[in-house]
């Protein structure tokens, strides 16, 4: 797992291993159970400029709900200087900043369709530029149109690169499509290429530029068809020319590679992998293709190690691919060999292998499933497989979120959980039932859990963790009363370790939580209807206290 400086005092692991915001907030945020009394009131500068406000906003309902409108500038984060609601009192503003030049006047935003911007204009009696009309009906739409995109993939435009919508000199033209170039967005500086010399001057240096775009997609053109010599003698006059653009780079590595696959010149491979990275150090692309070499050579640990740094260091999706369609076989080998270390009491070269694996193949559910089974056998501490536990459930919280009535992902970490459970002392029959738990939520399947839970009541020794198991189940189930009835029986079996450390967190647990809802009511009003229906379950006062100090 990785860990940074700047991640200490930070809890949670899963958004360590992926971006994953939600994790990082449920893990970090700190709630706040107080009132509304740390608001101030509203100052005087407030109170005058919302007065201004008012104002305005009363002659906007007299002119039929549109005070003002621009129709000349294009909307964006940087199109308008700073507006105040007031020029008089700007003074007393703390935070400036409006959507156009002055207060409640509306913008004008056509990249939702120039029709729509334009009629909207009209029916407020605002007439609209004829200059915007001929961009977004001319050249944007051109930007859009599939013939213009072509095989490439376009998502979105930014005006800064466009050569229309916002102008500016022909050097910082050039300096913006050198820097699209060599942050590997050729197709992107192409199209604003064409937009450009179709709309103004087009100086020689962005023409040679153009030029050199226009090989290098032949030479892509002529690889798709395999005329690979054709697209390497194409690539001569590129790389000398931008020896480090790295889409020029990457595109040339091809040609050695297909070579080094079928054993011609291995060593100019090697070597012009080993200058790319002293160029991009960084690059999965060609840590992958420096992981193959050292695979063809027989070093695979080895090359493991490398394409294990190389999915980590690229969101190349095509590099994820020729990874994912190279590993994947082995892939299934590995999780027999995990299995095999799992049964002859292996589990540190067991959970040492899924580690590796599971760097190299973190979307693939089998391997993800015998990780996280080596983890709960590897667990040395408590705290270990509890830490193991939560990751695995906020795993299927979130995968059932993202694909709500498909379970078939979620069902990989039923044996890490089951295991998981072993470990904390719950017998084979109650850990599978308490697993099975969590993926059960039709009513008669889990009444079947409860019948199935009380059959481990002949174990005397273990029949704190059967009716801590009837509890969750009736928890579930929604019967509140009958659940906590069955986790104070479980107290009193007198069980012991992990089952007494749940027991006494959802009692305190409940305890706080019903205490602050019940100052809430306290405060409304009467508390005593809450007050019964929250501690009747508990038998008296005494009855509480005492069992506080046997959770504490």
């Amino acid at each position: 797992m990785k860990q940074f400086e700047e991640w200490e005092g930070f809890k949670g692991r899963i958004w360590k291993e992926e971006i994953n915001t939600r994790d990082f907030i449920q893990e970090n945020y700190t709630p706040y159970d107080g009132d509304e009394s740390f608001l101030a009131g509203s100052t005087e500068a407030t109170d005058k400029l919302w007065g201004i406000l008012q104002g305005l906003q009363k002659e906007e309902r007299k002119k039929g709900g549109v005070l003002d409108m621009d129709t000349d500038i294009v909307s964006s984060l940087t199109s308008h200087g700073p507006g105040y609601i007031s020029e008089e009192t700007k003074d007393l503003e703390q935070i400036v900043g409006l959507q156009t030049d002055k207060p409640l006047k509306r913008a004008f935003m056509p990249y939702g369709g120039i029709k729509m911007a334009e009629e909207s204009c009209r029916n407020y009696g605002y007439e609209p530029s004829e200059r915007l009309h001929e961009i977004f009906t001319k050249y944007y739409q051109v930007q859009l149109s599939s013939a213009f995109i072509g095989r490439e993939d376009f998502g979105g435009i930014y005006a800064f690169y466009h050569p229309v919508l916002l102008e500016v000199s022909d050097v910082t033209f050039y300096a913006a499509m050198l820097t699209l170039v060599y942050t590997e967005r050729i197709g992107k500086a192409w199209r604003m290429l064409v937009v450009k010399e179709q709309t103004g001057t087009f100086p020689s240096e962005l023409a040679q530029l153009k030029s050199d775009i226009e090989l290098f997609r032949r030479a892509v053109c002529d690889y798709e068809f395999k005329r690979y010599q054709e697209a390497e003698d194409t690539m001569v006059p590129l790389m000398e020319r931008y020896p480090e653009v790295p889409g020029f780079v990457k595109f040339k590595s091809r040609f050695l590679m297909e070579r080094a696959c079928n054993g011609i010149d291995m060593v100019e491979a090697e070597l012009y992998i080993d200058e790319a990275l002293r160029l991009f150090p960084e690059d999965g692309y060609f840590l992958k293709y420096q992981g193959e070499l050292l695979w063809m050579k027989g070093k695979c640990a080895d090359a493991l190690e490398v394409f294990a740094d190389a999915r980590e260091k690229t969101n190349n999706g095509i590099t994820q691919l020729e990874l994912d369609k190279f590993l994947n076989p082995y892939g299934r080998e590995t999780v027999k060999t995990c299995q095999q270390l799992l049964d002859v009491g292996q589990k540190d070269g067991a959970m040492k292998l899924m580690a590796l694996w599971y760097r190299l193949l973190p979307e693939n559910p089998s391997v993800r499933e015998y990780y996280y089974l080596a983890r709960a056998s590897v667990a040395k501490k408590r705290s270990e497989v509890e830490e193991l536990i939560g990751e695995i459930l906020k795993r299927i919280d979130a995968e059932r979120a993202e694909s709500p009535g498909e379970n078939n992902d979620i069902q990989i970490y039923k044996r890490a959980l089951t295991k998981a459970w072993e470990r904390l002392g719950y017998p084979g029959e109650l850990a599978r039932v308490r697993t099975d738990l969590v993926y059960t939520s039709e009513a008669d399947d889990l009444e079947w859990l409860a019948e199935r839970a009380k059959d481990g009541q002949i174990r005397k020794e273990k029949r704190a963790q059967v009716y801590k198991v009837i509890g969750d189940v009736r928890r579930k189930q929604g019967q509140t009363e009958a659940a906590f009835q069955n986790y104070l029986e479980a107290l009193r079996q007198n069980g012991s370790g992990f089952v007494r450390t749940e027991l006494s967190r959802i009692f305190l647990t409940d305890l706080y939580e019903g205490s602050k809802r019940a100052a809430v009511y306290a405060k409304a009003g009467d508390a005593s209807e809450f007050l019964n229906q929250w501690l009747g379950k508990y038998g008296s006062i005494e009855e509480i206290q005492q069992l506080v100090k046997e959770c504490l």
